[in-house]
């Protein structure tokens, strides 16, 4: 009767799983206990009609007293019917699914008309032995369910959850000694208090070979990491020696005493370690820069046709994703700045900034662009040098210079070591903060152009009302290209070289596409006006930087003037360390398997030294850019997708990531040999073109970003909840709360950007810092330590 199909499952992390226990926990309230008393041997079918007659049946009744009695249909739900006879006892009814531990067998089923859980408990006695079907039995446990309902509180897990507790030999025992309900009930609370109390010492390991089914759930706790990545920078000395058998009160005042010393030491060795902070930026040089993991970092891209065609489609890619951000910042520096900064510097800076970073950096995964904070800057230094009339551009290199110096100072203590109070709090608040402000850069200019031509236009609005219509026609259309095709190698067209092909191509593409529409479809249409303004407009910056590309002369300011940049300096210095650090964590996140070594603090050392030359030279400054950092491993990594069979939850898994210069350094070539191209070639993308790649980054920065996970089950019907990890551990509402202050978090962010005086905005960094110790300071008074080791961290 057993051979169909025996349930496996997935481990049970008791000290997490806060499901699994109020599964059991339920038992108090809905556990039915029946043992068998007569002589008469039963076949499993009778034994599972007797269960519906005598609790199922009833409660169904009381729910609803026009019910009928369907104890057929019940059955059907467990068994096979391999043939029309409905003889109980010609063994011709096996079992759909079940799982059986020992001499206990659990089924389970979901029905339409309950609606709450029910657990039938039978414990057959021994004359049974001679029932092939019953053989070796001593409990028949039926779990029954509402049908509509979160897949993880489902009838199936509730019965895994039991069968994961009775594999316990703790627990075995008590129920072999339980002759009522309450005992039952008290072998699982039992169980339950063990895993609450048990701090020190590991849950007890169930019975040798107690499974017929292979089942690692039932491994000792592990311990939780902290998410860290830089926790090797904390070593500090401990003590080899051990302490024997026996004990005293002079060993315990030993004991006590050697840890206050330990505690004393390891206090100096932090400070000592700070000051020392120099050893880490030589570790990253020496793990980065060493000939042969240098030349491997090039190798790797090239060394074979399937490495070089991975680096290739990224190269394209990064020349897209990177390229068409720095003209819409380029527009609006120059906008800014009234054309002292323009479309060409940013691109000169981008290209010869991303290039010498390719080259030298600790980590080269990482992406440097020009973002809107750093616009920000731009305006507020411009501002500031109008109304005090002072050289912008003097000023501008003061800033940079003195931002510069304070990233070399960071970047020698090994300052980045205090990211590690950072957490997937502030990285995934800050991605999605990232995420909204592409999609703002997007969307601005679309509503500004239909205010301009249809709710504030004069008489000649019949001839412009299909400017801003068009212009989202064509961005929403790049966005759903450019999506559709970045996920084609999921589809089942064609073969999987050329999905794959084309999936690493999709941003051009789809750039490719949504422009040979604009110029082919829309061409009729009569929007030159909008056209000419948007040509005369790049047109315009291409002159004005070409006669002076650089600029080389650096006036004196005023003694308050240095003092001005010093603070400005500061303040941009602490953008730049959040900034690059959180880039540098998202990418070489260890979901992403990367391999080498990751030179955080070269990073800041190089950045430092770029932005130091760029603000003389008068060019736009670079940072560590989101989501372009993850979005390069992203490209050049192996992916596939996992499902859970038990969890029916799929996962993204990256099997390996080419972690190659390469790609950086050759889209960076190209992006600056695109300063030739300025006026005759990319004048031929479409501005809407350009809002719709903004809209494509943003959309695609929020795949893998547990916040955005979870903002999404604010909105999920609790039925069609995923019977993910996070579900399991947690209770919703530990969930709903600990999302609600990051969005608390992220609308404070999107508050102080997009609030049109700039120079609250120039203090975005410092309340990003601030954040920092606050969120560590706050969680805990929420939140349990093991809700925060769930949520808070990879």
């Amino acid at each position: 009767m057993f051979e169909k199909k025996n349930i496996q499952h997935s481990p049970i992390n008791w000290k997490l799983d806060t499901q699994s226990k109020l599964d059991l926990g339920q038992s108090q309230e809905c556990l039915h206990f029946f043992e068998q008393v007569t002589n008469e041997q039963h076949s499993l079918v009778d034994i599972v009609y007797f269960l519906y007659d005598n609790v199922v049946n009833g409660i169904i009744i009381n729910k609803n007293k026009n019910q009928i009695n369907n104890r057929d249909n019940f059955k059907n739900n467990i068994f096979n019917n391999n043939n029309n006879n409905n003889n109980n006892n010609n063994g011709d009814n096996s079992l759909k699914e079940y799982i059986q531990i020992e001499k206990h067998l659990i089924l389970w089923c979901s029905l339409d008309n309950i609606k709450e859980n029910v657990y039938c408990f039978y414990r057959l006695n021994n004359n049974n032995n001679n029932n092939n079907n019953l053989e070796n039995l001593e409990y028949i446990i039926l779990i029954v369910g509402p049908t509509k309902i979160q897949p993880s509180k489902s009838s199936e897990e509730i019965a895994k959850s039991f069968s994961s507790a009775i594999s316990y030999s703790s627990v075995q025992y008590q129920l072999h000694q339980a002759r009522n309900k309450e005992e039952v009930i008290e072998s699982f609370i039992s169980f339950l208090n063990d895993i609450e109390n048990d701090n020190e010492i590991d849950i007890k390991v169930p019975m040798k070979n107690s499974y017929k089914i292979k089942n690692e759930s039932l491994q000792p706790l592990e311990s939780i990491s902290n998410g860290s990545d830089h926790e090797s920078y904390y070593n500090t000395t401990t003590d080899d020696g051990g302490c024997g058998g026996g004990g005293g009160g002079d060993i315990i005042n030993q004991l006590n005493d050697n840890d206050r010393n330990n505690n004393n030491n390891q206090e100096i060795s932090k400070i000592k370690i700070f000051f020392n902070g120099y050893k880490y930026l030589i570790e990253d040089i020496r793990n980065r820069l060493d000939y042969e993991i240098y030349k491997s970092d090039w190798k790797d891209g090239l060394k074979d046709w399937k490495s070089f065609q991975k680096t290739l489609s990224t190269i394209v890619f990064l020349f897209f994703a990177i390229l068409l951000p720095s003209i819409a910042f380029g527009v609006l520096n120059s906008s800014n700045t009234d054309g002292l900064l323009g479309v060409s510097k940013t691109i000169v800076a981008q290209g010869v900034g991303g290039m010498v970073f390719a080259l030298v950096s600790g980590q080269p995964m990482v992406i440097l662009l020009s973002t809107a904070p750093l616009a920000i800057f731009i305006k507020i230094t411009y501002s500031i040098s109008i109304e005090n009339a002072l050289d912008f551009y003097s000023l501008y290199s003061m800033i940079g210079l003195f931002n510069g110096l304070f990233l070399m100072v960071y970047s020698i203590s090994g300052a980045s070591r205090l990211m590690k109070y950072s957490s997937r709090f502030i990285e995934e608040t800050f991605a999605i903060f990232i995420t909204i402000a592409f999609l703002y850069d997007g969307i601005k200019p679309i509503v500004i152009l239909f205010i301009d031509n249809l709710y504030s236009c004069d008489n000649q609005c019949q001839l412009s009302n299909q400017i801003p219509v068009f212009a989202l026609l064509i961005s929403l259309c790049t966005l759903w290209i450019c999506f559709k095709l970045s996920n084609f190698n999921q589809t089942k067209y064609f073969n999987s070289i050329f999905r794959n092909l084309i999936s690493d191509y999709a941003l051009f593409l789809g750039v490719l596409l949504s422009s040979a529409i604009r110029w082919t479809i829309f061409l009729p249409l009569d929007f030159e006006d909008f056209q000419q303004q948007q040509q005369q407009q790049q047109q315009q910056q291409t002159q004005s930087t070409f006669d002076g590309l650089l600029n080389l002369e650096i006036k004196s300011l005023p003694v308050w003037g240095y003092f001005l940049a010093l603070a400005l300096g500061f303040l941009l210095s602490l953008l730049y360390f959040v900034d690059q650090n959180i880039s540098c964590s998202l990418a070489t996140s260890p979901s992403h398997n990367l391999k080498k070594w990751s030179g955080v603090h070269l990073d800041l050392l190089i950045v430092a030294f770029i932005n130091i030359v760029l603000s003389f030279l008068g060019l736009p400054w670079l940072h560590g850019a989101l989501p372009h950092s993850s979005l390069h491993v992203r490209a050049l990594a192996t992916i596939e997708s996992f499902t859970n069979l038990s969890t029916r939850e799929t996962k993204e898994i990256f099997i390996s990531v080419q972690e190659t210069r390469a790609s950086g350094f050759f889209s960076h070539l190209l992006i600056f040999i695109c300063i030739f191209l300025v006026s005759n070639v990319l004048i031929y993308i479409p501005i809407p073109v350009l809002y719709g790649v903004f809209f494509f980054l943003g959309v695609k920065a929020t795949v893998g970003n547990q916040f955005w996970y979870r903002l999404l089950l604010l909105i999920t019907d609790s039925t069609s909840l995923p019977n993910s990890s996070i579900i399991r551990y947690c209770k919703q509402s530990e969930i709903h709360k600990f999302t609600t202050i990051q969005i608390i978090c992220l609308l404070i962010f999107c508050f102080i950007s997009f609030y049109p005086n700039p120079y609250l905005t120039i203090f975005f960094p410092l309340f990003l810092t601030i954040l920092i110790p606050t969120k560590n300071y706050l969680l805990p008074k929420y939140f349990k330590k093991t809700i925060i080791n769930i949520l808070d961290h990879h």
